[in-house]
């Protein structure tokens, strides 16, 4: 009887004022929980309870299970935890609960006192009374939390009936069943982030190892990244030390073989009756003014090294042709020139002006120079105002040439062109192989003057073998080919004299599509004796034919004092003689030919005997003499027999 009064007065008092709700989080009524949860933000349709010990946020108060748990998913995502609770509408009105206990007490006045008052005592002894929800559906109820969470119902709600001890039994058990699960829960709480922390070091323990092992392979790469640097150093070191030690003995052997050369021309003039007075080496004032004019020594930043220098050659000439004679003086070359590079050579320039002549646009270019030493090749390429190669002869500076003019050959040369140059040098062993590229156009001065337009390309291929010091073997041969543009190209050439007035062997080719040059080259050179010579031929493409022309010579000298010709193994050409004590004296004889004449073109043909005297006084001074003997034939205007006596006096620093 008691119980169904219990459910009757449940049902009047409580049934009609629940409903359902979203609870998503409950923990221990504390102030820094109670702080804590204040400071977090919400939904609108949730609030922050306090029921008796413990604190819940709770969202909406739905009359129907099936709405609540709708709700549900949408606080998921974010507590995880969040679960459908049956609760008291007041909760959510603001409205003092003990008021709305007394007018839910006053509706039941009908109710017997006895049942009443039994029935009181058992709301009094619960802390909330939850309406019995259907067995199928999973909802949180007031009771499922724990004693010290509960809301106490207020004893002036209720009638005071004492408990029976089968009541306070049951509650004690509940209560410490409640208290177990609360602690349950606390100490799996606590055993979960322990658990979390040991996984938390583990990780930090397990980087920690990965990263000193990290870094102990670094460390072991880096040293074997400085052992192998180390190494490098050491075998440059080495190679370096080596190289030094095989040119201070090549230099040794060669101040030997020179002292021994040297006693055994002592010898020999004294077995041949022969006087020999040593000389001093040759001391000059002018030296020390062109001192400043070089540096050899980089200069920082940028190991900048300059060189400023010129050419003076003053000549001197006497003329017999055609039965009548004359003689000239003037100054054949003026030119002045600078020369910068940096980064060690590897970037460099060079200016050259000549204030007299029609070309006075000389050297005028840029350029690179590097090695690639796994292929012991050096490069360089050059872009500018700059020879073209094409032979050994033109290709070799006038300061260094023997005679005082170039051969007949040099009617097929060009002179100075626009362009760009590209060498490439290997050594192999006693071995150099050169090649040489150009591709080009009118020259500064060409183009000053309006000249027609001859572009073309170039090139050139040398070896040379080294015997030994200053005895060495060359040959080569080099092409040329040139778009003339449907105009006319002239071959002229005079007595290998500058200051002949008349160039008797000359043909003119009218509409003429290209030209084609070749060239075969040689040149040997042993001690004081050296052998030369080059033949070249231009082939003529035009509108009415084709034709070709020729040209040859071959040349010796002997150096009655002195080492003999220097050769420049780099570049392929005659370098700068550098005598010694009293200078040097050197003969020279060159036998030279051009013929101009194919089919209907008829310039002429000329032999050309050249003898040649040079007195090398200094690096910077030279006295040339040469007396040439010329023989034009076929000629429109002369055949019969020229002579050339002319001096000259050079001074190139």
């Amino acid at each position: 009887m008691k119980l169904i009064t219990l459910a009757l007065f449940t049902v009047v008092l409580y049934g009609s004022d629940t409903c359902y709700t979203v609870q998503l989080l409950s923990t221990n009524s504390s102030k820094n929980n109670t702080k804590m949860l204040e400071g977090r933000e919400y939904p609108d349709e949730c609030k922050l309870m306090e029921i008796g010990s413990t604190l819940t946020v709770r969202c909406g108060c739905f009359e129907k299970i099936d709405t609540a748990q709708k709700e549900l998913p949408k606080f998921k995502n974010t507590y995880k935890e969040a679960v459908v609770a049956s609760t008291y509408k007041y909760r959510f009105d603001d409205v003092a609960k003990n008021d709305i206990i007394k007018n839910d007490v006053a509706k039941n006045d009908t109710i017997k006192s006895d049942t009443a008052k039994s029935s009181a005592a058992e709301v009094h002894k619960k802390t909330e009374i939850i309406t019995v929800l259907p067995s199928h559906e999973e909802v949180l109820k007031d009771e499922d939390v724990p004693e010290s969470k509960k809301e106490v119902t207020s004893p002036e709600a209720l009638p005071a009936t004492e408990p029976s001890q089968e009541d306070n039994e049951k509650d004690k058990k509940e209560k410490k069943k409640k208290k177990d699960k609360v602690k349950n829960i606390a100490v799996e709480e606590k055993i979960k982030k322990e658990e979390e922390e040991r996984k938390i070091k583990e990780e930090e323990e397990k980087k920690k190892e990965e990263d000193n092992e990290k870094n102990k392979k670094d460390n072991k790469k880096d040293k074997k990244k400085k052992d192998k640097v180390k190494n490098k150093v050491e075998d440059k070191t080495k190679k370096e030390e080596e190289e030094r030690k095989r040119k201070e003995e090549e230099e040794k052997k060669r101040k030997e073989e020179e002292e021994k050369k040297k006693k055994e021309e002592e010898d020999r003039r004294k077995r041949e009756g022969l006087s020999y007075v040593k000389k001093r080496d040759a001391d000059f004032s002018y030296e020390r003014y062109l001192k400043p004019l070089k540096s050899t020594s980089g200069k920082k930043p940028f190991d900048y090294r300059y060189e400023f220098g010129g050419q003076f050659a003053y000549d001197v000439a006497y003329i017999n042709e055609a039965d009548a004679s004359y003689h000239e003086t003037d100054w054949r070359r003026v030119r002045l020139y600078h020369k910068g590079s940096f980064f060690n050579k590897k970037l460099f320039y060079e200016v050259e002006y000549s204030p007299i002549g029609d070309s006075k646009y000389k050297d005028m270019f840029a350029g690179y120079q590097n090695s690639l030493k796994p292929l012991s090749t050096d490069y360089r390429v050059k872009l500018g105002n700059l020879k073209v190669p094409f032979s050994l002869e033109g290709y070799t500076s006038s300061k260094y040439i023997t005679f005082m003019e170039r051969s007949l050959n040099d009617a097929f040369e060009e002179s100075r062109k626009l362009g760009v140059e590209l060498l490439s040098s290997t050594h192999l062993g006693g071995s150099y192989i050169n090649v040489f590229g150009s591709a080009f156009s009118n020259s500064i001065d060409e183009r000053i003057n309006d000249e027609i337009s001859t572009p073309g390309y170039s090139g050139r291929l040398t070896y040379a073998h080294e015997f030994s010091k200053n005895h060495l073997f060359s040959f080569g041969g080099g092409f040329m080919s040139q778009d003339i543009g449907d105009e006319s190209i002239r071959f002229k050439q005079g007595s290998e004299s500058e200051w002949i007035a008349q160039k008797y062997v000359s043909v003119k080719v009218k509409n003429v599509d290209t030209v084609q040059k070749r060239n075969v080259e040689a040149l040997y050179i042993n001690n004081s004796f050296s052998l030369q010579g080059e033949y070249a031929t231009a082939l003529v493409d035009s509108a009415d034919g084709n034709y070709a022309f020729d040209a040859y010579y071959m040349q010796g000298s002997y150096f009655i004092i002195g080492n003999g010709r220097e050769y420049k193994f780099g570049t392929s050409t005659l370098s700068k003689i550098k005598p010694n004590r009293g200078g040097a004296l050197e003969l020279a004889f060159r036998y030279s030919k051009l013929n101009l004449n194919d089919k209907d073109e008829h310039g002429g043909s000329q032999i050309d005997y050249n003898y040649g005297l040079n007195w090398y006084i200094s690096d910077e001074l030279r006295v040339m003499l040469n007396y040439v003997v010329a023989q034009p034939k076929e000629t429109d205007d002369y055949d019969g027999l020229l002579q050339i006596i002319q001096g000259r006096v050079l001074f190139a620093f």
